[in-house]
């Protein structure tokens, strides 16, 4: 099998205030559960909900929907948004529907 070759590209980018507010929303909620692995002792056997923490992270940096509106959104959209950052986010959202419609 002939596969192509890797390329890894890494890039620095910059998060809006808005993105960086709702980043680190979910920072912080992910640190709290990993904590709770680490005072129990359960990490390792927890690897699987330490990944999908990791995960989420990513998502959050890639789109907020991908939080938001996820597979697993029962377990973090109650606890992942400020009511200030939840405001901005609505905003966003209504602004990105209006350019969409032009």
């Amino acid at each position: 099998m002939n596969l192509p070759p890797l390329v890894i590209s890494i890039e620095q980018l910059s998060m809006t205030p808005s993105e960086k507010d709702f980043y680190e929303a979910v920072y912080k909620r992910s640190q709290a559960r990993f904590d709770t692995f680490v005072d129990k002792g359960t990490v390792l056997n927890n690897y699987a909900h330490v990944f999908q923490l990791l995960s989420r992270l990513r998502q959050a940096a890639d789109h907020p929907y991908l939080v938001l509106y996820g597979p697993v959104v029962r377990l973090w959209r109650p606890h992942i948004l400020s009511p200030p950052s939840l405001a901005l986010l609505l905003c966003a959202q209504f602004v990105c529907c209006v350019n969409a419609t032009y």
